[in-house]
């Protein structure tokens, strides 16, 4: 007996992890039927599932609490759509949401700002896309984006020294979270005169003194 389509979406998303998100597209993909997959998920949405709409197509399982259903912290939706828009790589944090992902900065974003190496997606509460060019960018992974955008503005968003910038690129690198050649590979193809220039200062500093710290 094959059962009903809005009895299947419940038991998937009740099987999703809480904190995860889930597109209407591989529901639809799975069991057909788009308009009675967004039916399901939109009454899920309105009952006792911690579903919560993100936007058109897109849901966050979160969990109930007594203060209501918890929801997802903006910067993840936005990777998330970027993510589905088929940007893999090449897409992390602008101005303070860069500072603030490498700690270079106490400030809290009024909104976080995000790069995409294309067409930037349409924004959404708490979130602004930008576009950037994707010919260098390919590849790098959300912290490595965050230290090209502050090589881009420096000193704008760092509330630290450029030795304090350094030592904290040179300790990502030594735990492997980002690549000081792949960014300053991207640099290089970058337009911006201040991220060309800034990188090359950035790979000598880390390169001269192997502990990941530079000369101010």
């Amino acid at each position: 007996m094959t059962l009903p389509i809005a009895t299947l979406v419940r038991e998937r998303v009740e099987s999703a992890p809480v904190g995860s998100f889930v597109h209407t597209f591989d529901l639809v993909e799975s069991l057909g039927s788009r308009v009675a997959v967004e039916a399901a998920l939109h009454r899920l949405s309105r009952s006792d599932v911690p579903l919560v709409p993100v936007r058109r197509g897109l849901y966050f399982k979160g969990k109930s609490t007594r203060f209501g259903r918890t929801r997802p912290d903006p910067l993840r939706v936005g990777y998330e759509i970027a993510h589905t828009r088929g940007y893999t790589s090449g897409v992390g944090p602008v101005g303070y949401s860069a500072a603030r992902a490498l700690g270079l900065t106490t400030q809290v974003p009024a909104r976080h700002e995000i790069a995409v190496p294309g067409r930037a997606p349409a924004d959404l509460t708490g979130v602004h896309f930008t576009s950037r060019s994707g010919v260098g960018r390919a590849g790098l992974r959300p912290l490595e984006v965050a230290v090209l955008e502050i090589l881009r503005e420096w000193p704008r968003y760092a509330e630290g020294t450029w030795a304090t910038f350094c030592a904290r690129v040179g300790d990502l690198a030594a735990r492997g979270e980002v690549d000081p050649v792949s960014i300053h590979r991207a640099a290089r193809l970058e337009r911006h005169l201040g991220a060309r220039t800034h990188a090359d200062r950035l790979l000598a500093d880390i390169g001269d003194d192997n502990a990941g710290t530079a000369r101010r």
